[in-house]
């Protein structure tokens, strides 16, 4: 029996992980099938690839959203990639491989922004809870986390002895 799947469709319904999920739990996608659908989108891999390598790269090449050339890129101007990209609403992942295949390495510029966003998003809301914090009345920081920054803190507060099992505690028989 053949099977129609378009795989791009199948990503676009259920996302990257549902696709992944469906594909890897199916019970009448057989990998002859996979290979199959694999076929359909020029994916080669060994014979002797397992169900999953089958399936991780079905998704991975069905979930691209990038569908023009490189060289159609190159001749883009910076905000025109960038609208682009938000436009087809291309993911991390793919950006990531396609600076991978050119062999540029974002890794320290890209650090560097997830710090700087990081620093500053943690700036700015200490900020607001120490204006929120002065405005009450109060001159010292709150702690946002629970128990106010304390670990075990409902375990310090009971005693070290075991209570007695009263009636209520059975179970009904």
């Amino acid at each position: 029996m053949t099977y129609q799947i378009d795989p791009r469709q199948l990503v676009r319904w259920l996302g990257t992980e549902g696709a992944r999920a469906g594909l890897t739990n199916s019970k009448r996608l057989t990998i002859d099938v996979l290979r199959e659908i694999a076929r359909s989108l020029d994916i080669k891999l060994s014979e002797k690839a397992n169900r999953q390598q089958w399936v991780d790269e079905i998704v991975k090449i069905a979930s691209r959203r990038i569908d023009k050339p490189i060289d159609q890129l190159f001749d883009m101007e910076e905000q025109e990639i960038l609208n682009y990209f938000e436009h087809i609403e291309v993911e991390s992942p793919e950006i990531l491989d396609l600076l991978r295949e050119l062999d540029l390495s974002p890794r320290r510029e890209g650090r560097r922004s997830l710090l700087e966003f990081a620093a500053k998003e943690l700036s700015e809301t200490g900020r607001f809870m120490r204006i929120a914090g002065k405005q009450r009345g109060k001159s010292d920081t709150q702690d946002i986390r629970p128990n106010g920054g304390k670990r075990d803190a409902a375990k310090r507060n009971t005693s070290h002895q075991a209570e007695p099992i009263t009636e209520a505690d059975q179970p009904h028989k």
